[in-house]
């Protein structure tokens, strides 16, 4: 999915849109070493709470923040001649269904991630317990 978002955007030759929501892939190293199997269980409870900051920041902060920015500029300038020339008709239609359906699903996976925190805050699930993709 990323790199079909970035080559619609180097297509389009406005790059600059993608280097704020690469951003979010910062989690996705957190979430990587979720299943590592040689951490402490110091370690292990660390590496989730950078995983749930950055999840969080990135996720359902920073990025819907600048999709809906996005979203409103490109709608409100269709009004001004010009100014939307050098975007394809469609980029407001993408850009808009994409970000519904992005932040969406980051929202769903953001309650899982909730839910999951509160298993282990609780001590109903042990820090080492669960983390694999199939466990979860």
């Amino acid at each position: 999915a990323t790199f079909g978002v970035m080559a619609y955007f180097c297509e389009y030759e406005i790059p600059e849109i993608v280097l704020p929501f690469l951003l979010m892939e910062i989690s996705t190293v957190h979430l990587v070493f979720m299943k590592a199997t040689n951490l402490s269980e110091q370690m292990v409870g660390l590496n989730l709470a950078m995983f749930v900051l950055t999840f969080f920041f990135f996720r359902l902060m920073i990025c819907p923040y600048l999709w809906w920015g996005i979203v409103k500029t490109s709608f409100a300038e269709e009004e001004v001649e010009g100014s939307l020339a050098c975007l394809p008709w469609h980029f407001k239609y993408f850009w808009l269904l994409f970000g519904l359906i992005f932040n969406g699903l980051n929202s769903y996976w953001g309650v899982k991630i909730i839910l999951k925190v509160l298993r282990k805050a609780t001590g109903k699930e042990k820090m080492k317990e669960g983390n694999a993709l199939k466990d979860s």
